[in-house]
């Protein structure tokens, strides 16, 4: 129960004071006992509930049957109302003072009730509903017995976002809105008492940036008005005549990252307006809810696939066909093939990839578009998705971009067990430049066959680290390379460094449908009419009930500097695990 503050009485008059539905508020009786007076009774309407704390019961001959209270004791009488009022003096509460019978008195304080309250899905039930406990509004907490709203970041495809002016309306589609959270506000009590009082929908400066709240136009009307977002912290509502009960919905507009929390709190308060300029309003209740924005989540190649996305340009080699037919294998549906005049496709994987966000009451499908110093902002694959899978661009605060921010330099492992420590949404892999790299290794000091597999080694030690491998979970697969200049750039662009550069299509770029693997074909050398690379891969991951196909890639690898992997992308099922059941491991 919410404490709301102190009531002093008095002797010459009856106090009014506005009681909110849901919280407390304490009687001082000290100050206002008459001389010699050493106990009191209290008693309240039948809508009242009195609670007498710190304080001993005195018995008495004469009523035994009446409860007093004695006066020479600290106490706390706290009172608390069980449904608003529908008038300002339709509930009392009156303490009773025991004192000779010319100097007995009877206090009177009439609390009128209102019942104000801000709810969210505070228990991820994907519904709206009142807390038992309205402190647990202000708190967010993970795990299975957690509690707390969760918000989604609003991923709709640039084309499907209708503004009619960007600071104050939004038109939303009817599949959109049901991606947005839901706020309801309810405001309940005299009329004569709420139109002197006024009432604020407020966050703070710093969260408005991170999401909008929308508010419904009279009569359920389309456009949406924005009532708190970027630049505008604080919405002031019109003097209340009446009751009032609305729902407004939130979307949420960047992800949690290392520099936001995810955590988003708004908060509605009664404020008593005073008629004397020179005494300050008053604040009467504050009730406070706090959301948490969903993350993106990325998939391992592990989940089954739904969707596959393909350039169209590659179907001279037969690729897109092939691909086709493993997804008809897998049961995912018939890929997607899109325009690309450019001949980007071949860096779609570096570029951008498939996650998903998901709050209790709306699992959305996403492509996240990362940051990269090629021109790919106008990309064609963002005009060819599915109905209802979203598009958001993730761009860097200060608009530089480095190697780091490229997605294919990210992967995610299944879900792991490492240390004790439970990962049920597995474990990003960010590829890193710290160890010297194959790839950019110097031609002045040479690439000795030692150093390749130093660096080969450390990074088996960091899969077996971090993701808890044993040696027999890492499969070697076999990959020729030899040191040379790059060919696909300018000669006035060219330095000293030395690349390497395969012989036959990278192996490793593996397109992983369910038990279906599209491998690049390597073209090796033939022993007894079989490809022996080919007849080494089967033999390596056969056994684990993989099925391996060879594609035909030699084309857009071995002259586009590029692989079929990072051609296709793969819409994946999202993980069954529920992100808010999971404990940081900062919190275990």
């Amino acid at each position: 129960m919410a404490f709301q503050g102190i009531i002093h009485l008095s002797l010459d008059s009856p106090e009014h004071a506005i009681c909110v539905l849901g919280t407390e508020i304490c009687l001082d009786l000290s100050r206002c006992a008459p001389h010699k007076c050493e106990s009191f009774t209290v008693s309240g309407s039948p809508g009242v509930l009195v609670d007498i704390r710190n304080a001993v019961p005195v018995t008495t001959s004469e009523d035994p049957a009446t409860t007093r209270w004695s006066l020479s004791d600290p106490m706390d009488v706290l009172v608390k109302m069980t449904s608003p009022s529908p008038a300002t003096d339709g509930d009392k509460v009156g303490p009773d003072f025991e004192a000779p019978p010319s100097r007995s008195r009877e206090l009177e304080y009439f609390p009128p009730v209102a019942a104000v309250s801000l709810d969210v899905d505070i228990y991820r039930s994907g519904h709206v509903e009142m807390a038992s406990d309205q402190q647990a509004k202000k708190n967010w907490i993970w795990g299975p017995g957690g509690w707390g709203a969760i918000l989604l970041v609003n991923c709709s495809p640039p084309d499907m976002v209708q503004l009619t002016d960007k600071r104050t309306t939004k038109v939303f589609f009817s599949e959109e809105i049901k991606n947005l959270s839901q706020m309801m506000l309810n405001v309940q009590g005299p009329a004569c008492i709420l139109k002197n009082h006024r009432l604020v929908l407020h966050t703070s400066e710093e969260e408005s940036e991170k999401a909008r709240v929308y508010r419904p136009q009279e009569g359920g009307s389309s456009p949406f008005e924005l009532v708190l977002g970027p630049g505008q912290h604080t919405y002031t509502f019109a003097p209340l005549e009446s009751h009032l009960k609305e729902t407004f919905y939130v979307e949420a507009i960047e992800f949690p990252s290392a520099d936001f929390s995810g955590l988003i709190s708004y908060s509605v308060s009664l404020v008593e307006e005073s008629q004397d300029p020179s005494i300050p309003e008053t604040l009467v209740h504050k009730d406070t809810v706090v959301f948490r924005v969903a993350p993106c989540i990325f998939t391992p190649s592990t989940q089954m696939p739904l969707e596959v996305y393909l350039c169209k340009e590659l179907q001279v080699q037969g690729f897109v066909s092939a691909v086709m037919e493993l997804g008809e294998k897998s049961d995912s549906q018939v890929a997607s093939v899109y325009e690309d005049p450019n001949r980007l496709g071949r860096w779609l994987q570096d570029e951008m990839a498939f996650c998903y966000t998901q709050a209790p009451h709306k699992t959305i499908s996403l492509v996240l578009d990362t940051p990269r110093v090629l021109k790919l902002e106008d990309f064609p694959m963002k005009y060819s998705l599915s109905p209802g899978v979203g598009y958001v661009i993730q761009c860097t605060k200060d608009h530089r971009v480095a190697s780091i921010d490229s997605i294919g330099n990210l992967m995610v492992s299944p879900p792991v067990k490492v240390e004790g420590k439970e990962y049920p949404l597995g474990r990003i892999l960010i590829g890193s430049s710290f160890y010297p790299r194959v790839q950019s290794l110097s031609g002045i000091t040479g690439l000795s066959p030692e150093l390749a597999r130093k660096c080969i080694n450390l990074n088996r030690d960091v899969l077996r680290r971090e993701l808890g491998l044993v040696e027999r979970d890492i499969i070697d697969v076999p990959q020729l390379f030899c040191l040379e200049q790059l060919t696909n750039v300018p000669s006035s662009q060219q330095t000293k460094k030395l690349y390497a550069r395969p012989y036959f299509p990278n192996l490793l770029r593996v397109i992983v449908m369910g038990k279906n693997l599209g491998i690049p074909k390597p073209f090796g050398p033939q022993i007894k009419g079989t490809c022996c690379l080919e007849e080494e891969i089967s033999r390596l991951l056969e056994p684990l009930g993989f099925k391996c196909t060879f594609i035909n890639d030699f084309d857009c690898y071995l002259t586009e500097i590029g692989d079929f992997c990072a051609c296709a992308n793969i819409r994946r099922v999202p993980f069954a695990f529920k992100w808010w059941r999971m404990v940081p491991q900062t919190q275990a």
